[in-house]
């Protein structure tokens, strides 16, 4: 009876010792939400360009307002500092999802970040594009109900890669052995720091080289595939690293 309250008890201990790695599968995962959202951003700048047309009907012309209106251009006069706090911003929603949200909520991975996405969507809404001259609900960028539909799908598509990169991450270190989970442990704490140390590197070594690739300016493109290259690298770099110890 004693032998097994005991086993039963370090069993639980290893539960919890395992979801306990919160922190760093949250740092991992973040990473992954919002580089794939950074990738949606790109695409549906593009759309909004190719459809946009000032003088076009209706739905053209909110595409316009959505490709060019107040918010846009501040965002790409300074260019490094959105990046940057769009990954900052990522990475701490991610922990906040990791540590209060992800147990809370119940279903697949994937539709725990969802859920918890819809919230950020409606925060982005109400909070965040008032404060950033876009009014409330983004009436202010003369785009009808894009900004609406268009942040949801960010959002949706952040949550959806955050939920779902989270809880394959917590199930393999609930499901593996001890020394597989010894491993997986170094592994993520390696990868976490790696995408932490990687992202800043790129950032600095764009934001230096911007102007000598591009000389009259727009070099917002260049800081950006530092940041996500540099990220990138720190991630395989410390992954390696984190299962060589």
């Amino acid at each position: 009876m004693a032998q097994d309250i005991g086993a039963a008890t370090t069993v639980q201990a290893r539960t919890d010792a395992r979801r306990g790695e919160w922190f760093r599968n949250g740092v991992v995962s973040g990473f992954t939400a919002t580089l794939g959202m950074t990738v949606v951003i790109a695409i549906a700048y593009g759309l909004t360009n190719l459809l946009g047309d000032v003088d076009g009907g209706q739905i053209a012309r909110w595409f316009a307002a959505l490709g060019d209106n107040p918010v846009t251009r501040r965002t790409a006069d300074g260019m490094a500092v959105a990046i940057g706090l769009n990954l900052l911003i990522g990475w701490v929603f991610a922990l906040v999802y990791a540590r209060w949200a992800e147990p809370a909520l119940d279903g697949p991975g994937w539709r725990k970040g969802m859920v918890f996405a819809l919230v950020l969507w409606l925060l982005s809404l109400v909070l965040f594009l008032p404060l950033v001259g876009g009014g409330l609900f983004g009436v202010g960028l003369g785009a009808g109900p894009l900004p609406i539909f268009g942040n949801l799908v960010l959002h949706l598509v952040y949550g959806g890669i955050l939920g779902a990169v989270y809880g394959l991450m917590a199930e393999d270190s609930l499901d593996s052995s001890e020394a597989e989970w010894a491993g997986a442990v170094g592994t993520g704490r390696g990868a976490a720091i790696g995408v932490a140390g990687g992202v800043l590197v790129g950032l600095l070594l764009g934001w230096l080289l911007a102007p000598q690739i591009v000389p009259d300016g727009g070099g917002g493109t260049i800081v950006l595939a530092g940041a996500l290259i540099g990220g990138a690298f720190g991630f395989a770099a410390g992954s390696f690293a984190g299962m060589a110890r």
